[in-house]
């Protein structure tokens, strides 16, 4: 049992916290001191006072707020790479089934702790090699001017020495956890050395109660909120590495926290999502995919009537798949796909909730077609997969939210309420098969770009 498991268990008492602390510290691991629990919110110390608790659930908003932005970007880096593109559809379906299943909006965002950090941590890396490229800057200029000069030399060995104070450093910042902090230790150690100074003086038993007499009436615990500091082996950067070179569990905890970061992510569970996801939704758009492509071989009037026939196929099997998809991505089942009098249910359950997530779904991939006029150069895509993610994830909240709003309802809809809502979710269906068929006239990759669904398959704009 180690400390990471203790603080996945926030309903244990204080003497059961206590328990797990003696057993980590016979493993040799860094123990929680006593003055820290664990909050439900995944804090290091558990404020008492609603000034502390104000300023914890600010950062905590800021924190999950940067934990979206860069979860974004992977998943638009993700969108065009060959292969780890499942990943990236495998996340956006556990975001409406995890939707789905809780009914709440607010699950659909996991991995935001694990996406911060890596966000946290490159922008920390980058602020730490600024010192390294500018004096990499002035050598090459320098180098041009005269190889052979003083100037030339001093500044190659500044290089030398800079990589070797940098990498370090950079290693030790990763290894503590990776918050920006970490990274800037150095320039913010004077001030956070001197706070966490004061805050110690201020818990002394001459000035204790001078506070709590001056301050009590603001809250009854804001004094031992404002002198409750963690011990330097846990916050400072410096005490942190010699804790553990004292330990001797330097290594041993780089080892623990990486995997227990990589298992973190469940890749093998999103990457089976994404794959099974991804063919069963592109067993039910084959033929009328099919259909569309062939319909714009050649105008005539054989082709003509592919193509009707091509838009009514798209348009069922679309609104099916609005159901369908979200079906398998709550219940993790393959075939979910291919229940579709379970997914009609759903459907006559809440059948408003379903138009409105199926018109959202449309209104945000219409923009999308625009995107595709002109060719786009391959370093841009990336970027173009922005918004293609920041999209599909919003159709994906929708699709989750009326799912879990049709798991709510014991009984169908009357037929006088639920068709004529199916009906127009079917023309929903049907703009979409008609935007998508004649996209063709708009995009550069032509008649292949009915194949490019944003709606239904990979968040990518050119995954071809």
């Amino acid at each position: 049992m180690d400390l990471r498991q203790s603080r996945m268990l926030p309903d244990r008492s204080r003497q059961d916290r206590k328990s797990l602390s003696i057993v980590a510290e016979t493993n040799r691991e860094i123990v929680l001191p006593k003055e820290l629990e664990i909050s439900r919110h995944g804090f290091d110390i558990q404020y008492r006072s609603w000034v502390f608790r104000v300023v914890q659930r600010v950062v905590h908003f800021l924190d999950r707020g940067f934990g979206v932005f860069s979860m974004t970007i992977l998943l638009a880096v993700a969108a065009n790479l060959p292969i780890v593109q499942v990943l990236s559809f495998g996340y956006l379906l556990e975001v409406s089934g995890r939707v789905a299943r809780h009914g709440k909006l607010r699950v659909g965002f996991p991995g935001l702790a694990q996406a911060s950090t890596i966000g946290r941590g490159a922008l920390g890396t980058a602020i730490c090699l600024v010192p390294f490229f500018v004096v990499a800057n002035f050598w090459y200029a320098a180098f041009l001017i005269d190889p052979d000069s003083w100037q030339t030399r001093v500044l190659r060995v500044a290089q030398y020495v800079l990589a070797g104070l940098v990498v370090p450093h950079i290693l030790a910042a990763w290894f503590c956890g990776g918050r920006l902090r970490h990274f800037i230790w150095p320039l913010i150690a004077p001030i956070s050395f001197g706070l966490w100074l004061v805050r110690r003086g201020l818990g002394s038993s001459r000035v204790r109660p001078i506070l709590s007499m001056l301050f009590n009436w603001i809250s009854p615990h804001l004094v031992h909120d404002l002198v409750n500091v963690r011990r330097l082996e846990h916050w400072f950067l410096p005490a942190v590495l010699w804790d553990h070179l004292r330990r001797g569990t330097l290594w041993v905890s780089a080892r623990d926290r990486f995997w227990d970061y990589l298992a973190s992510w469940r890749l093998w569970s999103l990457a089976r999502l994404g794959v099974l996801g991804f063919f069963g939704t592109a067993l039910w758009l084959t033929f009328p995919t099919a259909l569309l492509l062939v319909a714009t071989v050649r105008e005539s009037p054989a082709n003509a009537l592919l193509a009707v026939l091509g838009l009514l196929a798209s348009t069922i099997v679309f609104t099916m798949l609005f159901v369908t998809q979200t079906q398998y991505a709550a219940t993790g089942d393959f075939a979910a796909f291919f229940k579709l009098i379970e997914a009609y249910r759903r459907v006559a359950k809440a059948p408003f909730a379903f138009f409105l997530a199926a018109l959202i779904s449309v209104l945000m991939a219409m923009p999308l077609f625009l995107a595709k006029i002109e060719e786009i150069p391959s370093e841009l895509l990336w970027v173009l997969s922005l918004f293609f993610v920041t999209a599909s994830w919003i159709e994906r909240l929708a699709l989750g939210w009326a799912y879990a709003r049709s798991s709510r309802v014991a009984r169908t809809k009357p037929f006088w309420w639920s068709w004529p809502w199916l009906v127009l979710l079917m023309f929903i269906s049907f703009a979409y098969a008609f935007a998508l068929f004649f996209s063709r006239y708009l995009s550069w990759n032509g008649a292949w770009s009915t194949i490019e669904n944003s709606v239904f398959l990979l968040p990518a704009p050119f995954w071809l």
